[in-house]
């Protein structure tokens, strides 16, 4: 509807105009009627009226005071004049205040209709003309952030060559580029693996909580923008900028951001960040550089303290030697053959000693590192065990959790948690082999005690410590490995005495003695009286 307002001094000329305009046909609604300009005035600063019919001589608040008045408070208000003089002064003004209409008295009711049809029709174009504008300003204000994380990552991966092509892009949106030096800060969001759960995947909702965190922060600081990696997912990018002669004290402006950073999405929202930092750069064309520089220090992990990283101080690192991780496959099948889970689990922790006694960590090195060691454990339990759990290795895909692991203590304490269920389930298929092992070794020597029978050759059969396997054999059979051989032998000899086929020589090496002398030593040892007196 048509907000409508008729100033009019004469209130049967009012009444009369009011009559004959047709409301409801044309869409108008009568918010008020004044006697003068003031009582107008009045009506207005409760009322916004679209359309105001006024008459131009009236007492006190002439139409020309209101004319003028109304340029100010309601300058974009459509005005239809009537008035019963075609005064010169009247139509000057009336002119001046950019009236629509100027109808002279009396009024004829289809003129007036016709013309009220026309300023309505002008109403109704200038309210769509400010729809749409409303409309294209608020896609312009929701696109401006879009359009400055464009330019931003167009200016990290080295698209603009010439400035002249970067202040066309840049000159209305909220980038400052009149520096002489660059830097770039990356963070980096650390261990998405969570022992209990998986890999779990941080969800839109939470990481945009994080970067506006991070926004909040770095607004309070000078000379930076802060924006995501479109080609990187959960990256928050920092573009730092300054002068030469302010070096100093921005690298200390730096570390201090970080800090809160780190800090504040720790504190708030229990996520581990790490942020490295390029060297400065000259000229806005090098942008790039500093951003793959801040990439490289992200590799890299602090020991002690926050995980910030500056470029200038992994430069020059030289990687970890190989022996500084390695562990020797000899020395761990031999651990593990003697059921050293401890000793084991011992092993692996002296790996992650040695790295935390270091400046800093190459990442990948030590994750190469991980997977070399846990292709040693896989190989080793295949051995020691034929009906090994190999899903422990294979339904996990251990290879892509130590990828996606980043930091030195979420990779440590995944190699534990996994080495500790690997050798869990070891001990226990070993356990359930053990019984079946012994029982083989007791039938074997029943079949071939003739034969020269030591505990090392059956350790190696299998694929056992010779030590282990005497007290495994001990704790299942109540007596040691040789007591147990000697009196199957002596029971053979005396059976075989007993049906006096054999001379005592003859049986002797029957049951596996090269020495008769040895054997009737053992005999009368064992039975408290020698061969010759079994009958």
């Amino acid at each position: 509807m048509i907000k409508t307002l008729i100033v009019e001094d004469e209130g049967w000329v009012r009444k009369g105009i009011i009559k004959v305009i047709k409301w409801e046909e044309l869409g108008m609604k009568l918010i008020g009627e004044a006697q003068n300009g003031e009582e107008a005035l009045h009506i207005m600063a409760l009322e916004k009226p679209d359309l105001i019919i006024t008459d131009m001589k009236m007492p006190k608040y002439s139409g020309i005071d209101f004319l003028k008045e109304l340029e100010h408070v309601r300058p974009d208000c459509e005005i239809i004049v009537i008035s019963g003089y075609s005064d010169y002064e009247y139509m000057k003004q009336a002119i001046s205040s950019g009236v629509f209409e100027y109808i002279l008295k009396p009024i004829d009711e289809d003129d007036l209709n016709e013309v009220l049809k026309r300023v309505l029709k002008k109403i109704d174009t200038k309210r769509k003309e400010q729809e749409n504008k409303k409309l294209i300003e608020a896609k312009l204000d929701a696109s401006l952030p879009l359009l400055e994380e464009n330019v931003l990552n167009s200016l990290i991966s080295g698209v603009f060559d010439k400035y002249d092509d970067l202040l066309e892009k840049v000159g209305n949106i909220n980038i400052d580029l009149n520096y002489k030096c660059f830097s770039v800060m990356s963070i980096f969001i650390k261990d998405m693996y969570n022992l209990g759960r998986g890999y779990v995947d941080l969800n839109e909702d939470g990481f945009l909580q994080v970067y506006n965190d991070i926004k909040q922060i770095v607004r309070q600081y000078q000379n930076y923008n802060v924006f995501k990696n479109m080609q990187s997912i959960y990256e928050v990018i920092i573009l730092c900028k300054g002068d030469e002669q302010d070096y100093k004290k921005i690298i200390a402006e730096q570390i201090k951001l970080a800090d809160e950073i780190i800090n504040t999405v720790q504190n708030k929202h229990g996520i581990n960040l790490r942020i490295g930092i390029g060297d400065w750069k000259k000229g806005f064309n090098n942008i790039r550089h500093a951003y793959e520089e801040a990439k490289k220090a992200l590799k890299f992990e602090k020991i002690g303290g926050k995980d910030i990283i500056f470029y200038s101080g992994i430069k020059n690192f030289k990687d970890q030697k190989e022996d500084l991780y390695y562990i020797e496959e000899k020395q761990l099948s031999s651990i593990l053959q003697n059921s050293g889970k401890d000793e084991a689990v011992r092993l692996v922790k002296s790996l992650f000693e040695n790295v935390n006694k270091m400046q800093y960590c190459k990442i990948s090195s030590l994750r190469k590192a991980i997977i070399d060691l846990m292709l040693i454990f896989e190989r080793s339990c295949r051995k020691l065990s034929t009906d090994f759990n190999t899903n422990l290795f294979d339904e996990e895909n251990y290879i892509d959790i130590i990828e996606k692991l980043s930091s030195i203590s979420g990779l440590e304490r995944w190699t534990l948690d996994t080495i500790q269920r690997i050798l869990n389930n070891l001990n226990d298929r070993r356990q359930k082999e053990s019984i079946d092992i012994i029982q083989d070794i007791k039938n074997y020597i029943e079949a071939n005690y003739h034969e020269d029978i030591n505990l090392i050759q059956l350790s190696q059969k299998y694929y056992m410590n010779h030590i282990y396997l005497s007290r495994l054999f001990k704790s299942q059979t109540g007596e040691n490995f040789i007591d147990y051989l000697t009196r199957i032998r002596m029971l053979k000899a005396k059976e075989l005495l007993e049906k006096g086929t054999f001379k005592i020589k003859v049986v002797s090496e029957l049951v596996g003695y090269s020495n008769p002398y040895y054997f009737t030593k053992s005999f009368k040892k064992f039975f408290g009286y020698p061969p010759s007196e079994v009958h």
